[in-house]
């Protein structure tokens, strides 16, 4: 079975609960940007962000109305663990 980007994309976010983690985070391209956008959330409201992904993103994790992809994700327990993962 092929897995798809959002696949990833919920296997992480499970990932972030399961390890009692602080936050997760996703890196967002937004148009032509050449940089990343981070957006940081708690894990305590990981299910209702997740939840808005799945809703608003397709299965390439690229969004059904504006032109937004998201482009990586991570967790961890401070903004220097997000950073090394995001390689931000």
């Amino acid at each position: 079975m092929i897995r798809t980007k959002m696949d990833n994309l919920i296997r992480e976010f499970q990932d972030a609960v399961g390890s009692q983690s602080k936050f997760i985070a996703v890196a967002v391209r937004i148009g032509d940007m050449k940089t990343k956008e981070v957006i940081i959330n708690s894990v305590d409201s990981a299910e209702e962000k997740l939840e808005y992904y799945v809703k608003t993103y397709d299965q390439n994790l690229k969004h059904r109305f504006a032109d937004v992809e998201i482009v990586d994700c991570a967790f961890g327990n401070d903004f220097f663990d997000l950073q090394a993962r995001l390689e931000i």
